[in-house]
Order: structure tokens, then sequence, then C-alpha cells
């Protein structure tokens, strides 16, 4: 079995590039399990992968590489036991240290067990305000990897592309750089040409280590039911743009140079929407999955920012929600709610 760890800060692309991989895997013949890893209690990215019909554990309220490690142990033993995958997909949360949940797997000693290549992703479309607002976290995200991608670099000036990585190569000269898109496909080939090596074990590793501590980011997770019996696309994505933008707007209030991900999955037996912004001057992406007939009708919030005060951001949530839903006749009541302070 081997474990391919999919790193990088909020926002820079993990969820869809795991789910290319997953498919791209698949098709040729491998077994593909997914770990998903979010810092709330309202999971999110699980819900849009596990509708893609791979076999995904989701794991909440916390950490992989630290508060979460027992739950990640019994998972992947979990996984072998009823699934037997010759590829387990890991996506931790955008504030986990890569190398370190290398090293806790290696810790548990299972038999026939190997990894590719630690990738870190960066996202290139805010590459210079995401190391001006998290430094040296970013740095230890970057200096973790085997593997770092430039992606959305088909929303980049081309020239830029080399000037990243550039950057990125004097921070960690020893990994592989490359560019990818997920629109586009340039650099899928690649990438799964280098997950096919091994990772190379390092004297480095520092384990037991708070990454969401060391991050600097805030976090805030809420679930709300939607009382909407019928919901057209039209009016539904009306809706969660105002959200995005209401927040979006209220976190630039208190940091007008925020990075991070705020976003959400409002699911309905009628219409299903992702949506988020990764930053103070984010326009809202927004997609349409496949509705699923049982989906009762919620929606899920997460804001991770950076630099701001945590107790913010449950407020932000709320009025936004609030606000869209006065605008558009869509009520809606509490489910669960969950938040870290840094």
């Amino acid at each position: 079995m081997k474990v391919v760890i999919i790193g990088g800060f909020l926002g820079s692309g993990k969820t869809t590039t795991i789910l290319t991989l997953g498919r791209l895997l698949g098709e040729s013949g491998e077994k593909v399990a997914i770990i998903v890893n979010e810092i709330g209690e309202v999971g999110i990215d699980g819900d849009v992968i596990m509708r893609y019909g791979f076999e995904t554990k989701e794991l909440t309220n916390g950490c992989i590489c630290c508060s979460l490690k027992r739950d990640m142990k019994y998972t992947i033993h979990q996984m072998r036991e009823a699934y037997d995958p010759t590829y387990i997909l890991i996506e931790p949360t955008g504030i986990a240290f890569p190398l370190q949940i290398k090293g806790e797997i290696a810790r548990m000693n299972m038999d026939d067990v190997e990894f590719a290549p630690i990738v870190t992703l960066i996202d290139g479309t805010r590459f210079k305000q995401q190391m001006k607002e998290t430094k040296n976290f970013s740095r230890r995200q970057i200096t973790d990897a085997e593997v770092l991608c430039i992606t959305k670099v088909d929303l980049m000036k081309p020239l830029y592309v080399p000037i990243i990585e550039a950057s990125v190569k004097q921070m960690n000269p020893s990994a592989h750089c490359m560019a990818l898109s997920m629109v586009t496909g340039q650099g899928l080939d690649e990438l799964i040409e280098r997950l096919a090596d091994e990772s190379v074990d390092r004297a480095d590793v520092i384990l037991d280590q708070d990454s969401i501590g060391a991050s600097g980011i805030a976090t805030h997770a809420r679930s709300y039911v939607i009382e909407a019996p019928k919901l057209d696309e039209k009016t539904a994505t009306r809706y969660v743009t105002d959200v995005l933008l209401h927040v979006q707007g209220k976190v630039k209030g208190l940091n007008p140079d925020f990075v991070g991900h705020v976003k959400l999955t409002l699911l309905h037996p009628d219409i299903t929407l992702r949506a988020s912004i990764t930053a103070a001057a984010d326009e809202p992406s927004i997609g349409a999955l496949d509705a699923g007939p049982n989906d009762d009708p919620s929606m899920k919030v997460l804001i991770a920012a950076s630099n701001v005060p945590w107790e913010s951001l449950a407020e932000i949530a709320d009025e936004a929600v609030s606000r869209a839903g006065e605008n558009h006749c869509i009520r809606t009541t509490h489910a669960l709610h969950h938040g870290h302070r840094h």
C-alpha cells in the first residue's frame, strides 16, 4: 500500500488535486481510498469527495499531525482491513505540517507500507500575500516537501511562474518544483510520474509540534439547517455568493490582507453547491455538484483566516447567513459549530 500526502496551505487546491489523482489512479486499475482532515467539527471537503464514489473517511475537529494522531492510525488500519487499497491519498488540513504526518504514520510500523514523495501545493495566484501573512508557517510547509507544485498557473501570467519557482527553490533546493493546473491538465502526468517514486527518509522530522498554533490562523466552522423545501439553482447561487461576500467583507475589516479559506457546501435535494474564496481580494468560486436524493437541506460554512481574532468569526458567519437568507427568503437554524482560538 502506498501513502500519498498532498499538503499545502488553505485553498491551494488540495481537494481538486486529490479528486483528479484518485480518478486517474482508479482508471489505471488501482484501488484508491482517501482520508480528508478538516480543522473544525464540520466537515466540508468530505461531502464533496464522497460524491465521486471514493472510499473516504473524514477526520474532523483537529489536525492529523497532532491532536488526531490516534484517529488517523485507527482509520488507516480500518481501511486496510475493510477495503485493502493499493493507494491511500491523504488530504491534511491546510494548517498541517506534511512531514510530521508522514512521521506519525511511519511510527505505526505497518507492514507493506511505502510513502510517495511528500507533495506541497502552492497557490501561485496569492504566493506573495501568503508569504507576507504566514511566512514562517508557509516556509515550513515548503521545506517539508519533496515535490513542490505551483498551482492555478492557468490563472497566472506566464512570466510569474518561473519567479515563484525560483523563490520556493531557494527555500527548498532539494525538492522537485513544477507547475500544475487542474483546469488545463498541465503537469498532471509529471506529478503522477513523481508519485511513482519513493519518499526519502529524513532525520529532521519534528514530531509532536502544534501546527495549528504555529499557523496563526483562526478558524470557525458551523452547520445550518435550511428550511426551504424547494430551491432552484439561480436562487441558491445568489444566496451562497451573498454569504461569501459578506464574510469576506467582514474579515477584510479585521485584516485587509487576510489569506485563508472561506468555503461552504449547500446540500439540497434540488441543488448542491460548493463555493469558496481564499483571500481578501479573491472572487467567489462556485460550482454545482450532483445532488443527492437523500440530502437533508443544510449548509456548512468554514471560515479560516490569517491574523484575525477568533471570537469574531462565529458572529460573522451567523450574520452572513442571516442577511443572505433575508435577501433570498431562505430561513436557516443552527446545527453545529466549532472554532479554534489562535
